[in-house]
C-alpha cells in the first residue's frame, strides 16, 4: 500500500516508482497479475485498472523475470539524428550493440523503443553486418526483424548466437517531438519475451535513451497581469544541447507586450534557482510574426558559450494595452490560447534576418491573462486582540491564518474562481478549504462583528473550494442564482462593485526569512489587484557574530587559557519589555 499525503487530482497522469526483489523464477501470472486501484481513506475502492498494466502502449500483458542477468546492451546515437524527425524530416540512425548474449538458441526476441519513437526503414536498410557499429565480432544471426507496424517494437525471429561475440544492428527510426513523460525512457532487448517456460526467456536488458534534443519544462510567471502595468515576467527553460558563442535562447511573446530595446536578464524571484544565465538580453518587433508583429527576444550566449541545464531569470516588460483572457485550447501546443515560443539557435534573428542553426526542437510555455485593475486589495491592519482571536502569527516556519480584503471595479457575476498568490516561501495546504473563512462571525474570530468599512458576503455567494500549490490558493467562488447583492441592488450578481470584502485564510507554514519580495496578488474573474505589500516575519536582522581571533587555541595545559571576546550584533523586530531574555 501506498498511503497518500497530497491529492491524486482525476483526469491526470500521475507515475511513481517502487523497488521490488524480483521472484525466483517466471510464473504465467506475472503477465496479467499487475493491478493498480485507489482507495478512499476509509479503504473503499474508488478507482482501478479494468486489465492487467501493460508493459508498454498497446501491450496486451505485463511483464516478467527473465532467467539471465549477464546481457550487455549498448545504443550509440549521432548527436544530430537525437532531433526530433518534425524539426529535420529525416530519420535517424540507431545502431545497437549486444555483449555476453547467452549462446545458443535465443527464442523469438522483441527490442521496444521509448514511447513515441517509429521504426521506418526497408529490410534493405536494416544494417546487420559487423561494420555497422565498428566493433562487432560477429553479424547478426538474420538479416532483418519482422515487418514493422509504424510503431516501436523490433520482432526478431529466434537465432543462434555464438559465446562471448559481440553483435551489432543498425536501424532508421522517427524520433519524437519529446522525450516521453508517461512512459520509460528507455530500450529494453527481451530474448524468449513470448515464452512460459523459465529456461525459455533467455535474457532481457534495459537502455536509458540518449535525451531528444528537444527544449523542455518551459514556464513563464508574472508579478502582475493589470494591463499597460511593469511586470517582471519570469522564465523558465531546459535546454539539452550546448549553446556555442553568439548562439542563444530566442523568446517570442505574445503580442502587445513591450520589452527595452536593451533588456536585462534578472535573477528570477524564486530564492531557491540560481543567478541568470550570462546573457546578452536584446528585443525587437519582428512583423513577419503574425498579423500585428511579435516581440522577440533574444538572449546572446557569450564566450564559452551555455553549457545545456536548466535556466531561470526574469525580464522586465510591459504588458499589452488591452484585457486578454487565456483560456484552455487544443488548438496550441501549450494548451492556451496564449503561448510563449522557446527556440534555441547557432545564430540569433535580428531585425532584418531570421535565425539560423536550429539547436534544440522548440517548445512553448503557456501564458497568462491580461485583467483590468482592482479598485483596492489590502492586509487589513489587526489588533491583539483580533490576531489572537484569528491564530495570527508571523513568526518564521510557523502556521499563519491571514486575511485579505478586495474591492471590485465591476459587478462579478459568475462563478469562478479566486486566486490568492503569496511571495515564495510561504506555502499553502493543498486542501486548504477547512482553513478558509468568509463569515462576519468567523473571519475576525468567533463573535467579532465586521469594522463598518467591510461589507458581508451575499448569502448567495459561497466558497466550494480551495486549492493550495505553494504560494498559489485557487479558492472556487460558487454564485447562487438569484443572490441579492449589497450595492448593485439587482438579483442574479454575484460580488458588488464597491465593496470592501474580506476572507481569511490558514497558510501552513511561514517562510524562514522575510521574502526579498515581499508581495501578495488578488485575482478575480478579469480583474487583478495591485501588489499587496506583506508583512515583515517576526525575526532577527542584520545579525553579527565577530571575533576578536579565529587563531587556533595553543595554550598549555593547566595555563589560563586565551580569551576571545566575540562582538555579536542583531536588530530585532519586536521591543522586548524589561524582564525579558536574551
Amino acid at each position: 500500500d501506498v498511503r497518500l499525503s497530497n491529492i491524486i487530482f482525476g483526469g491526470r497522469l500521475f507515475g511513481f516508482k517502487l523497488r521490488v526483489e524480483n521472484p525466483q523464477g517466471y510464473d504465467l501470472a506475472h503477465a496479467s497479475g499487475w493491478r493498480i486501484f485507489t482507495v478512499d481513506s476509509n479503504d473503499f475502492l474508488v478507482d482501478g485498472t479494468p486489465s492487467t498494466v501493460p508493459f508498454t502502449s498497446g501491450d496486451a500483458n505485463s511483464w516478467g523475470v527473465y532467467s539471465s542477468r549477464t546481457l550487455s546492451v549498448f545504443i550509440r546515437v549521432p548527436p544530430d539524428d537525437m532531433k526530433p524527425f518534425a524539426m529535420t524530416n529525416t530519420r535517424s540512425r540507431i545502431t545497437v550493440l549486444l555483449q555476453d548474449i547467452p549462446a545458443g538458441r535465443s527464442g523469438w526476441m522483441r527490442f521496444t523503443a521509448p514511447e513515441g519513437y517509429i521504426w521506418d526503414f526497408t529490410d534493405a536498410e536494416f544494417v546487420y553486418d559487423p561494420a555497422s557499429a565498428g566493433t562487432t565480432t560477429n553479424a547478426m544471426p538474420v538479416a532483418a526483424p519482422l515487418p514493422r507496424d509504424g510503431g516501436g517494437k523490433l520482432i526478431f525471429r529466434p537465432m543462434t548466437f555464438a559465446a562471448f561475440q559481440t553483435y551489432a544492428f543498425t536501424a532508421l527510426a522517427r524520433v519524437p517531438d519529446r522525450a516521453p513523460t508517461s512512459a520509460t525512457n528507455s530500450f529494453f532487448f527481451e530474448l524468449g519475451f513470448n515464452a512460459s517456460a523459465n529456461d525459455a526467456r533467455r535474457a532481457a536488458a534495459v537502455v536509458p535513451a540518449p535525451p531528444v534534443r528537444a527544449l523542455k519544462n518551459a514556464a513563464v510567471d508574472y508579478t502582475t497581469t493589470i494591463l499597460s502595468k511593469e511586470n517582471t515576467v519570469q522564465f523558465t527553460i531546459e535546454t539539452i544541447t550546448t549553446i556555442p558563442e553568439n548562439g542563444g535562447v530566442e523568446i517570442t511573446a505574445p503580442e502587445g507586450f513591450v520589452f527595452d530595446g536593451n533588456c536585462e536578464a534578472i535573477r528570477a524571484l524564486n530564492p531557491s534557482v540560481g543567478p541568470p544565465p550570462p546573457v546578452t538580453c536584446s528585443s525587437f518587433v519582428d512583423p513577419r510574426r503574425g498579423p500585428l508583429g511579435k516581440p522577440v527576444v533574444t538572449l546572446r550566449a557569450g564566450p564559452g558559450g551555455l553549457p545545456p541545464g536548466k535556466y531561470s531569470f526574469g525580464i522586465i516588460v510591459e504588458n499589452p494595452p488591452k484585457t486578454l483572457i487565456n483560456y484552455a485550447t487544443t488548438d496550441t501546443e501549450c494548451g492556451t490560447f496564449i503561448c510563449w515560443l522557446y527556440e534555441t539557435f547557432t545564430f540569433l534573428s535580428t531585425p532584418t534576418a531570421r535565425a539560423v542553426g536550429p539547436l534544440d526542437y522548440g517548445t512553448s510555455a503557456r501564458g497568462f491573462s491580461i485583467k483590468d485593475k482592482m479598485l483596492e486589495a489590502q492586509i487589513p491592519f489587526l489588533t491583539e486582540e483580533q490576531r489572537r482571536a484569528t491564530g495570527r502569527d508571523d513568526r518564521p516556519m510557523q502556521p499563519n491564518s491571514m486575511i485579505f480584503a478586495f474591492k471590485l471595479d465591476r459587478d462579478s457575476r459568475a462563478s469562478g474562481d479566486l486566486l490568492l498568490r503569496g511571495p515564495h516561501g510561504f506555502e499553502f495546504a493543498e486542501e486548504c478549504l477547512p482553513g478558509v473563512a468568509v463569515s462576519e462571525g468567523t473571519v475576525f474570530g468567533l463573535g467579532n462583528r465586521f469594522p463598518p468599512e467591510y461589507a458581508v458576503w451575499p448569502p448567495g455567494v459561497t466558497v466550494t473550494d480551495c486549492r493550495g500549490k505553494g504560494a498559489d490558493a485557487r479558492l472556487t467562488l460558487r454564485m447562487s442564482q438569484g443572490a441579492f447583492l449589497e450595492g448593485s441592488g439587482a438579483t442574479g450578481t454575484a460580488l458588488s462593485y464597491g465593496a470592501l470584502y474580506l476572507f481569511r485564510i490558514a497558510v501552513t507554514t511561514n517562510p524562514l526569512i522575510t521574502p526579498s519580495v515581499n508581495r501578495w496578488l488578488i485575482e478575480l474573474g478579469s480583474e487583478s489587484s495591485e501588489a499587496i505589500e506583506g508583512f515583515q516575519l517576526w525575526a532577527f536582522t542584520r545579525t553579527n557574530v565577530e571575533p576578536v581571533t579565529t587563531a587556533r587555541e595553543r595554550t598549555l595545559a593547566g595555563e589560563v587559557r586565551t580569551q576571545n571576546p566575540l562582538r555579536i550584533s542583531l536588530r530585532p523586530f519586536n521591543s522586548l519589555a524589561a524582564g525579558g531574555e536574551l
